[in-house]
């Protein structure tokens, strides 16, 4: 409960709440619930300039490995980046997310719709990455 309450305090302009939020989730949980956990907290302290914090918080998310990942960090990094606004580094991200085998559109890791993205909404590289008719 704690995990939705922390993302919509992001999306209504209350990210300093979410970064407390997901300070305390990410140290009490494991596997894929502390990812999105760091995930979050990268976002807020992105949204709310700490842009070294939110840095530190996309290195931790490549350090960790999870099971079976198929490219779910690296897509997380990406949405940090994309908040951040360097818009260049989370095409690269994204490009190697979908390299590994995350999805346009799948459960859980996605690239099509993901608001977190929303960032890169109208930039030709990401536009481009969107139709699969294209070389990326």
């Amino acid at each position: 409960m704690q995990f939705y309450r922390g993302r919509v305090l992001i999306r209504v302009g209350r990210a300093g709440e979410s970064s407390a939020i997901f300070t305390t989730l990410a140290t009490r949980d494991t596997g894929y619930a502390r990812l999105k956990d760091l995930n979050e907290l990268g976002i807020a302290e992105a949204t709310l300039g700490h842009r070294d914090v939110a840095l530190n918080v996309e290195h931790e998310l490549s350090s960790l490995r999870p099971r079976y990942d198929r490219g779910t960090p690296i897509l997380l990094q990406a949405e940090i980046a994309a908040t951040l606004g360097d818009r260049d580094r989370a095409i690269v991200l994204l490009q190697q997310a979908l390299s590994r085998g995350v999805g346009l559109q799948q459960l859980g890791a996605d690239i099509f719709g993901n608001a977190n993205l929303a960032p890169l909404y109208g930039y030709p590289p990401f536009e481009r990455m969107l139709r699969p008719d294209e070389p990326r």
